[in-house]
């Protein structure tokens, strides 16, 4: 490989579709890069820990005493996710091109993302949804007793969106459709690279 591979930054709300929109992303790649799209994303991140993740969920993700609806990283899920621009970084520069699929919850996460690739092509897309579809996907994303919880949690970070991050781009999720999503997202990745 030659030269540092691209990272895009793919951020949202739980349940807006970043997670649907990168595994599209990977598969339409080649339309704009030799070589696969890696994913270094939160959820990767957790899927590490195997079947063992339960045991340590307390100290990865922890309630806010103030009782507020948006979730909190505690500790352990601080120190991992501060960790994630930088194992992006890490590979970017070895050449390959990096998506970072993230819920960015606060100032702080998503400066440590910018600085660990200011230095790198980048590319930074934040998709976003209406409240009222958002909160329709967080409740039937699993029909279960956590379905409040997860609606509460995706419109906090919904709320959260506009004043964490400076995004090149932000995308409407609400009627877009995946491969809209996606042509539009290489369209930007093309440009930048051009540029």
């Amino acid at each position: 490989m030659s030269g540092p591979g691209l990272v895009l930054v793919l951020d949202g709300p739980s349940g807006v579709g970043t997670s649907t929109t990168l595994a599209a992303l990977q598969e339409a790649w080649p339309e704009v890069r030799p070589g696969p799209l890696l994913d270094v994303g939160v959820d990767h991140t957790l899927t590490s820990f195997g079947p063992e993740l339960g045991r340590w969920w307390d100290l990865i993700e922890a309630p806010e005493s103030t009782g507020d609806a948006g979730a909190h990283w505690g500790p352990l899920g601080r120190e991992l996710v501060r960790s994630i621009p930088q194992v992006a970084a890490l590979w970017a520069r070895a050449g390959w091109d990096v998506a970072v699929d993230h819920v960015l919850r606060d100032r702080a996460t998503a400066t440590e993302l910018r600085d660990a690739v200011v230095d790198l092509p980048h590319l930074h897309v934040g998709l976003t949804c209406d409240p009222v579809v958002l909160e329709d996907r967080a409740r039937s994303a699993g029909r279960d007793e956590a379905a409040d919880l997860r609606a509460s949690k995706a419109l906090a970070e919904l709320e959260a969106f506009g004043g964490v991050a400076q995004r090149d781009l932000v995308l409407d999720t609400t009627e877009m459709a995946t491969d809209e999503l996606v042509r539009e997202i290489l369209a930007a990745v093309a440009a930048r690279l051009r540029g």
